[in-house]
């Protein structure tokens, strides 16, 4: 029998299978000069934006991750394919516009929302030969 997980990746798997063959034939549609009538409206009410599916996986791990450890449990849960740099475009725009991330190491992030609850930087600076670093 199989299990919950299992069926529900499938079809996840099943639904970004069936997007991407309606995208080929909608561009297939506007090619032949045809008029095609988008029910986009019904599939983005329930699409989630990268920013969100993002801080998801940071909330479900609760600590900071890297760039490659998101984009593989991006891919996982929502069954969305990321590049790494597309992720960090994503990062870095929250982060200029002051809103749900913060740079936690070389291409890991983590919620600003954490900065509360572990202290700031100065406060998780290492300490060298008896002195802070």
């Amino acid at each position: 029998m199989k299990s919950l997980e299992r069926v529900l990746r499938e079809k996840e798997e099943q639904l970004l299978d069936l997007q991407q063959e309606i995208e080929v034939l909608r561009n297939a549609g506007q090619i032949l000069g045809g008029r095609v009538e988008s029910s986009r409206t019904n599939l983005n009410r329930n699409k989630i934006s990268q920013t969100q599916m993002i801080r998801a996986v940071l909330l479900e791990h609760d600590r900071p991750l890297h760039v490659d450890e998101l984009k593989k449990e991006i891919k996982e849960k929502f069954g969305t394919p990321l590049k790494s740099h597309d992720l960090t475009s994503v990062i870095y725009r929250a982060i200029r516009g002051g809103a749900f991330f913060r740079k936690e190491g070389v291409n890991t992030f983590g919620l600003i929302e954490w900065k509360r609850r572990r202290g700031t930087k100065s406060a998780m600076r290492v300490i060298r030969n008896g002195r802070k670093a």
